[in-house]
């Protein structure tokens, strides 16, 4: 009705992110105390009650998951999710606490995959998740819900799939597709999502993207400040 253009701002621009699989992501897992030999999944945040994290409970249950994968929360440990995610999940669960920022690239880049798991109502289906463009700065592939824009964050266009939509929002959904991003864990799939979602940060979500678009709603930002009279 209005026209427009939407920006995404993400984070500040990373230069050479780590890729998985890669002797430097090894190195972040050694000192960040992670195992080298599981698929990390990271979830960073306040545990609100639309994140989805009732179902990657849920879906720690399943000795499979347990086996292959480990989960990394960051966020104040004593919210009552995070310890329940813990108490299921026992070693294959690691409680960061709260990480400053400056400190969250080596997390992101210690993971393999990120994980939104937005619930279906209207205030998720309204926002675009900061933790995305944070993975996708990162080289992250996100594990997303089928809410609201992730779908067109994560698949469309006419790069790479930048990571994976779950159609299934049951906790059998959630552990099926689990279970089919470890074997492409083991393939170089994994790493080419998230090499497609860097791809994708800077071309969308970059200050370089931004600017871009600015200069095309206001062709004065295009002209030289002494030529336009300011």
């Amino acid at each position: 009705m209005y026209g427009g253009h939407i920006i995404l701002h993400g984070p500040a621009a990373i230069s050479n992110p780590s890729s998985i699989g890669s002797n430097h992501q090894m190195y972040l897992r050694d000192v960040i105390g992670l195992p080298r030999e599981k698929m990390i999944m990271l979830f960073a945040g306040i545990a609100r009650e639309h994140k989805g994290l009732s179902l990657l409970s849920k879906a720690m249950l399943d000795s499979r998951i347990m086996k292959k994968c480990h989960l990394v929360l960051v966020g104040n440990p004593l919210q009552r999710e995070f310890q329940n995610i813990k108490s299921i999940a026992g070693h294959a669960c690691t409680l960061l606490g709260v990480v400053k920022n400056e400190k969250m690239r080596d997390v992101v880049q210690a993971a393999d995959l990120i994980l939104v798991l937005q619930k279906n109502n209207s205030y998720a289906e309204c926002q675009i998740p900061a933790k995305l463009l944070e993975a996708f700065a990162n080289a992250r592939p996100v594990l997303g819900t089928d809410v609201g824009d992730l779908p067109l964050l994560i698949q469309d266009g006419p790069l790479q799939p930048r990571g994976w939509i779950l159609k299934d929002s049951s906790p059998n959904g959630l552990n099926k597709l689990l279970l089919e991003t470890i074997t492409d864990a083991i393939t170089d799939d994994m790493a080419l999502r998230g090499n497609a979602a860097w791809e994708y940060y800077q071309k969308h979500c970059s200050t370089a993207a931004i600017a871009k678009v600015l200069s095309i709603m206001n062709p004065l930002l295009n002209k030289n400040p002494s030529s336009s009279g300011v």
